[in-house]
């Protein structure tokens, strides 16, 4: 159950029985807030909406200039989340949208490295385990099996650099050439992963059922395949 500080700022929104229904759940419902005032205040702001768990963008989602975290702001972000409850792995980062790891063009795939890198290290910083991203696409160049080689390369990277944040692969629809949106693909990616402590499965259900996926029974999921590469959140 949230503490007595985050029922405080929550009923300013919800219902009594809103309230009352959440006291009695163990789910970790949430959305993807935006940091647009005070990273420091996020977790507030999650508490008002009445969120149990909660995603942000680190940085511009859309472009990669890249301003380091002020340290006024990452005491703020984590003496918010003892306040309100939020556990280091209720909360989950979302990488930017230019990330990607399978490019071949030179520019883009150093500004990948350097961006998804500078994006786990806030996560320790800000006391955060999780953190998910989009594979990337591989723009009809490179096979499949190359796509996957090319982003664990970079994955392995970022976790011999850093220490204990989760990466999770962010399965997709399947748009153009996007990579990840068969799990058969993400299994590859992780058999390649040197540490598999540190590595694990975004399961976006969006995307999962626009790829031509259900999993609206418990009997369909468990019986998958790959059942045992997920990461569930």
């Amino acid at each position: 159950m949230p503490p007595a500080a985050w029922f405080e700022q929550a009923v300013k929104s919800l219902s009594a029985s809103a309230i009352d229904n959440i006291k009695k759940s163990s789910k970790l419902i949430g959305g993807h807030l935006t940091t647009k005032g005070s990273l420091g205040k996020l977790p507030e702001n999650a508490a008002i909406v009445g969120c149990r768990s909660f995603s942000l963008f680190l940085r511009s989602n859309m472009n990669w200039r890249i301003v380091p975290l002020k340290e006024d702001v990452i005491a703020k972000f984590k003496e918010n989340c003892e306040k309100y409850g939020f556990d280091d792995r209720h909360i989950i980062p979302h990488g930017c949208y230019l990330l990607n790891a399978v490019s071949t063009d030179a520019e883009i795939f150093r500004k990948t490295c350097e961006t998804l890198l500078f994006e786990v290290q806030s996560c320790e910083k800000l006391g955060i385990k999780l953190y998910a991203f989009h594979p990337g696409s591989t723009r009809g160049i490179v096979t499949i099996d190359e796509a996957c080689s090319r982003v664990a390369k970079v994955v392995n990277e970022v976790i011999a650099q850093t220490k204990d944040v989760v990466i999770l692969l962010e399965c997709m629809a399947g748009q153009g050439f996007t990579v990840g949106n068969k799990f058969e693909d993400l299994k590859k990616i992780i058999d390649s992963i040197e540490n598999k402590d540190r590595i694990g499965v975004c399961l976006d259900t969006c995307h999962i059922f626009a790829a031509g996926f259900h999993f609206s029974t418990l009997l369909f999921f468990s019986g998958h395949k790959y059942y045992h590469i997920f990461f569930l959140l």
